[in-house]
């Protein structure tokens, strides 16, 4: 027993100091081009693609740069950058296990994207949608969602089973 425990605990331990995962080159190819950018219609498009980058890793990251996009984009009023943020903020709430802001961020980045009437970012939004009800194991609206985002893409001619 005292050998299984020591097993366990050995492969849960974090590494040695220094050890850290190397950042994708998108992520750091991103945070070069976020450092030049100016407070900008841009630079909300590369928080909100940052956020993206770091959903599945880092989703604490993705909440923190899809705050900074959002609150960019509605200082501007750059409607489609505030969709995005919404949808990538709602992705990282999702990440972290924090699903009723996941749901809340996700509605209204969906009628963000619904207002817009921009397909890319309503089969974006309406995946992520999807996404969360499937986590949470309610198959019967993730489905929904998925086939809504399914229907937008192929109306589009983009794709639409990546993550959002």
């Amino acid at each position: 027993m005292t050998t299984v425990f020591v097993l366990l605990l050995c492969c849960l331990a974090p590494g040695p100091a220094g050890t850290a995962r190397p950042l994708p080159e998108s992520v750091a190819r991103l945070r070069r081009q976020l450092a030049a950018a100016p407070p900008d219609t841009t630079r909300v498009l590369l928080l909100s693609q940052l956020a993206y980058e770091l959903t599945q890793t880092d989703p604490l990251a993705t909440i923190a740069y899809g705050k900074q996009a959002l609150q960019l984009a509605q200082r501007l009023r750059y409607r489609r950058g505030e969709g995005w943020a919404l949808v990538r903020l709602g992705s990282g709430f999702r990440e972290a296990g924090n699903y009723p802001a996941a749901l809340q961020v996700g509605l209204r980045g969906l009628h963000a994207a619904e207002a817009l009437h921009d397909p890319e970012l309503l089969g974006r939004a309406l995946n992520a949608l999807g996404y969360l009800y499937w986590e949470q194991h309610n198959s019967r609206p993730a489905l929904g969602y998925f086939f809504r985002a399914k229907a937008v893409a192929e109306k589009a001619g983009t794709p639409s089973c990546s993550p959002a």
